[in-house]
């Protein structure tokens, strides 16, 4: 299965499971409604960031043009694609991978407890997003990797008119695919504040 259908699997996760939730929110306490809204508040925000660096990137090949190669220019994007698979680079600069870590530990300590003594399976199924906060395998570092791999994998061929245009095309259908997911994301961080204010998140 490819990165982008991953991330929009995930995007279906959390938007059953906010469905779910939002169903049941009238006969659950509203402590632990609340906490599991803040925690897949947290989730979104994560994601959110670790992608939306990548989907510049994309964005930059998806216009490129010979002018770029002639220049260079189009080597100092490929660099940026290596410091983006970089984990150093989500450990240090965007301290993703500490996030992550504190998700994980939040998961099992706050979150877990509750879905385990509630009957409904469809809450109970946080299979995509475990493997995403999973700090150790680096699920989400694992998710970027593969988004841009096929780009770093093509510009190992011959980068000529027609490289260039294939480079674009993939470039262009990932972006795109990414944009649809984050803006899916923004709207369900917008409908866990609708939520999280009717059960008093702000109190």
């Amino acid at each position: 299965m490819s990165s982008e259908y991953e991330l929009e699997g995930l995007v279906n996760e959390v938007q059953s499971l906010l469905a779910t939730i939002s169903g049941a929110s009238s006969g659950s306490s509203s402590k632990n409604i609340r906490r599991i809204l803040t925690f897949l508040a947290k989730v979104i925000q994560v994601v959110d960031q670790a992608f939306r660096d990548v989907y510049t990137i994309l964005i930059e090949f998806k216009y490129l043009g010979m002018e770029d190669i002639e220049s260079g220019r189009i080597y100092k994007l490929q660099k940026e694609l290596d410091i983006l698979r970089a984990r150093d680079h989500y450990r240090d600069a965007e301290q993703i991978c500490s996030r992550l870590h504190f998700l994980n530990e939040q998961f099992h300590s706050d979150i877990e407890p509750i879905i385990f003594l509630t009957k409904n399976r469809k809450v109970q199924n946080w299979s995509g997003i475990l493997r995403l906060i999973e700090e150790r395998e680096g699920s989400i570092i694992m998710l970027v990797n593969s988004t841009i791999y096929e780009l770093q994998r093509m510009f190992n061929e011959k980068l000529d008119r027609d490289g260039l245009e294939a480079i674009k095309i993939t470039a262009g259908r990932k972006a795109e695919s990414i944009r649809s997911s984050l803006i899916q994301l923004e709207a369900l961080q917008n409908k866990i504040l609708g939520l999280s204010g009717e059960v008093g998140f702000w109190n």
